[in-house]
């Protein structure tokens, strides 16, 4: 399933610019390859399948040639096979879905890359790789440590014939290989309901992100979006959401869910005249806070709140109170978290700080 078929660069000489070249199209791709596959049976270079999706330019030294990604332009002065395999099938923001999957599965199902001197049979030697990179990730453990001689010492002695990756191998062709793994598993599980929320940053910046919800409530954030420099109307915002439904697959949505905002509310209704099948649902939680909202600014309940927020605010300010009300607390046998502070945003916090005053 070639896009396109790779630029004839055989001679060492250099070739125009990269944006200068004209690129066949993917039917003249398919009936080419057959000549290319004839072409490297009588002694020419054999070029990785990728380069059949990218635009091959210059040769820049007798092993590398440049590369241009033909979806999003982007330019590898040296193409390597791994770099330009992990960009179609995890980078590219704007390669075909088909081809991304692809690759993606490649990149899984990479048996040939595991070229340590192992003992081990390929596929338990992948294993091990990918149990060893999940906590390397998950503790935050700098990816060098791996080559740490006591690491090293740690893992001979568990296993002397598994071969420890060094820390190029576990933060690039490992670390690809688990994203698209879990993009793959991600992809699997997801149907059932989209969640769009909006805020502004402590630095100003308009934020949206995009959360999907599965059957069994779990959730996976699809997408963080900085659209500062945007206009979000309500038909930008509907056609973000066209492009990760669309991406996604529309079947597998049942719903579509924003606060109240305008251009919220109206993107929803886009969405749901486009797919007629999927539900148009306000975020029952930003209702509550509103309501929640509301009932502070009545005087009896606005009086208790302001005076929770004087008690909260002499005991955080100083270590000494606190410690005093802590011990007090402690002396008493009353179980004691902390005082909360309310957050005018997030409807339960209001409810965390009178709690805690309570229970104090």
């Amino acid at each position: 399933m070639p896009l396109i078929n790779k630029i004839d660069s055989s001679n060492s000489t250099p070739l125009e610019s990269c944006n200068d070249r004209d690129v066949t199209s993917p039917l003249e791709s398919e009936n080419n390859n057959d000549q290319s596959q004839k072409r490297n049976r009588q002694g020419g270079p054999v070029f990785d399948k990728v380069w059949d999706y990218v635009i091959r330019c210059e040769k820049v030294n007798p092993e590398h040639y440049k590369a241009e990604c033909y979806h999003c332009r982007n330019v590898w002065q040296r193409g390597k096979p791994c770099i330009l395999r992990s960009h179609l099938a995890l980078h590219c923001l704007n390669v075909p879905e088909d081809i991304r999957s692809y690759w993606r599965n490649k990149l899984i199902s990479n048996n040939n890359a595991n070229k340590r001197d192992s003992q081990l049979p390929l596929q338990v030697s992948k294993n091990y790789d990918e149990i060893l990179l999940r906590p390397w990730i998950m503790t935050n453990i700098p990816f060098e440590v791996i080559e740490n001689p006591y690491i090293k010492n740690l893992f001979k002695s568990l296993n002397p014939t598994y071969v420890l990756p060094s820390h190029t191998t576990l933060s690039g062709r490992l670390l690809d290989e688990e994203f698209a793994r879990i993009e793959n598993n991600i992809n699997d599980e997801l149907e059932n309901a989209e969640l769009l929320d909006g805020w502004t940053s402590k630095r100003g910046e308009s934020l949206y992100n995009y959360i999907i919800m599965t059957i069994e409530r779990k959730e996976y954030l699809i997408s963080l979006c900085n659209y500062s420099s945007e206009s979000y109307t309500s038909n930008f915002i509907a056609s973000e959401i066209v492009d990760i439904i669309e991406r996604i697959g529309p079947q597998k949505f049942a719903a579509i869910i924003t606060d109240s905002a305008a251009n919220l509310k109206s993107a929803r209704e886009k969405i749901q005249t486009k797919y007629p099948h999927i539900v148009n649902i306000r975020c029952i939680a930003h209702a509550i806070n509103l309501i929640a909202t509301d009932l502070s600014k009545i005087r009896e309940i606005k009086m208790f709140i302001d005076q929770c927020g004087k008690v909260i605010k002499h005991f955080t300010k100083s270590p000494q109170k606190l410690a005093l009300l802590r011990q007090g607390l402690s002396s008493m046998k009353i179980r004691f978290e902390g005082l909360e502070t309310w957050c005018q945003t997030r409807w339960g916090s209001l409810y965390d700080t009178t709690n805690s005053i309570l229970l104090a």
